[in-house]
């Protein structure tokens, strides 16, 4: 898992801050904002590793595992200033900060760390559109030769909703129910996003959420 660089730019936030910047994001945008959800769904996670006794640093597990930084000099508890790294196939790295006037701080950290690996395929993940043009831009002078930018649309349905969801009526040949282990090899070969995501990490997922397929 990442550590702490000396001399970067970029602060490792420990459990309990990350818990706090999960509960400043709450308050500020809700529980249905994605940079919220993504705070969320790793504290979920890291809480069903530890109860499974799998340490930060497995291997096999290392997909389900995100790093959330801020700025060196800076104090997240401000405006929520933060940057995430995951290690999968590729890396992937989301960001934010509601700072207003440009995000000073924000683009400090991401025009001066040395831990975003921008030729080696990183993908930026939930990038809100006021951001975009700016790291477009900071990619290019990072030597990104090819961007692909691809517009993603998020849809949360409610514990209460989904709880009393009717099942539509499916074809004979086909069934819902709660995916297995050996269900991720399958998910896998057909999955379109599987040169950025492993097979390991869908195995994890299969095992530490509840996920339902067809």
């Amino acid at each position: 898992m990442s550590s702490d660089k000396n001399g970067d730019i970029l602060r490792p936030l420990s459990d309990s801050e990350v818990d706090e910047l999960l509960d400043l994001y709450k308050v500020k945008f809700g529980i249905r904002n994605f940079h919220y959800l993504l705070l969320y769904n790793q504290r979920k996670w890291d809480r069903q590793l530890s109860e499974a006794h799998i340490p930060r640093n497995d291997l096999n597990h290392i997909s389900l595992r995100k790093q959330f930084y801020t700025h060196r000099r800076g104090n997240f508890r401000t405006w929520g200033t933060y940057v995430s790294l995951h290690r999968d196939i590729v890396q992937s790295v989301s960001f934010f900060s509601w700072q207003p006037d440009g995000a000073a701080e924000l683009w400090e950290c991401l025009e001066q760390t040395q831990l975003i690996e921008w030729t080696q395929g990183a993908l930026l993940t939930n990038v809100d559109l006021g951001f975009c043009n700016r790291v477009k831009e900071l990619a290019v002078s990072r030597g990104v030769t090819a961007i692909q930018p691809r517009q993603c649309f998020g849809m949360v349905l409610s514990h209460e909703d989904a709880f009393c969801a009717k099942v539509p009526d499916l074809p004979s040949e086909f069934e819902i129910r709660r995916l297995r282990a050996e269900d991720a090899a399958m998910v896998h070969n057909s999955w379109p996003n599987k040169g950025e995501g492993s097979l390991t990490y869908l195995q994890a997922l299969v095992r530490f959420n509840k996920s339902l397929g067809i």
